[in-house]
């Protein structure tokens, strides 16, 4: 297991039983049995909080508090504004049922948009949206007349920065030689993501100057909602001020336009 390129503590679990039985009697008959049974204890609640609790445990809530600031107007977008993507970017895969009420939106589910025809083709045209899975499939034929109202879910997982902006190229579509103008720039994606796996500038520098991305000067972020979580493999970077740091572990929610 230690020569496995990816590890998780879940690969652990098949050595819980042979160890019980090698060590257990140890354990029960020790000296300072009590002790040893109070710290068993302590160890596995400890656990049992982290990875059942902090650990990227912002994922479930981020999905389920989407209609609360979704109804909420933007202060860098208008009214007539249309979101085009929810992007979850190194998360665990979202559970995107939790969508499927509330949200007044009509989520469906698909890969990335850059090798992905099929849904920019819905996108352009309603008609072709009949493949198109929606969340709730009562409502799907009234939901699809309205194209703007068909937002992909679009699970980036681990990738990289380069990767996300090449979607969000595609997404918001930020060339100044578009002829649609303002409309395009009124167009705007949920980004869900550790900030952390965001931040490309040092310490001594602004998360979101000017509300530019960290990663890109070409976007606006606006963060709209976070929750409290621990990313292993997105740990906050040590800056010498440990309220800064225990302040970065959280998933935000961060709502991306052109800048």
């Amino acid at each position: 297991l230690s020569c496995a390129p990816h590890q998780e503590a879940r690969f652990l679990l098949p050595l819980v039983v042979p160890l019980s039985l090698l060590h257990g009697r140890t354990i029960l008959h020790a000296r300072r049995r009590r002790t040893m049974i109070i710290f068993w204890m302590l160890f596995n609640l400890i656990l049992m909080i982290f990875f059942g609790v902090l650990h990227q445990g912002g994922v479930a809530p981020s999905l389920l508090a989407m209609p609360a600031y979704h109804a909420i107007p933007s202060t860098t977008t208008r009214s007539s504004s249309t979101l085009k993507a929810l992007i979850s970017y190194h998360t665990y895969m979202p559970p995107t049922f939790l969508l499927r009420e509330g949200s007044g939106t009509s989520f469906g589910v698909k890969g990335t948009l850059s090798n992905n025809e099929e849904l920019n083709t819905c996108l352009s045209d309603s008609g072709s949206c009949k493949g198109l899975k929606t969340s709730s499939e009562a409502e799907e034929t009234e939901r699809q007349s309205n194209v703007h109202n068909v937002v992909p879910i679009i699970d980036l997982k681990g990738s990289s920065v380069s990767s996300l902006m090449n979607e969000l190229d595609v997404i918001l579509n930020c060339s100044p030689q578009t002829s649609e103008g303002s409309h395009v720039k009124s167009n705007y994606a949920y980004l869900i993501s550790p900030p952390e796996a965001l931040n490309t500038k040092s310490c001594t520098e602004d998360f979101l100057k000017d509300s530019l991305c960290p990663f890109s000067e070409k976007y606006l972020c606006e963060e709209v909602w976070y929750s409290i979580q621990i990313s292993t493999e997105d740990m906050p970077r040590w800056c010498g001020n440990l309220k800064h740091f225990l302040s970065s572990m959280k998933l935000s929610t961060f709502r991306v336009q052109c800048a």
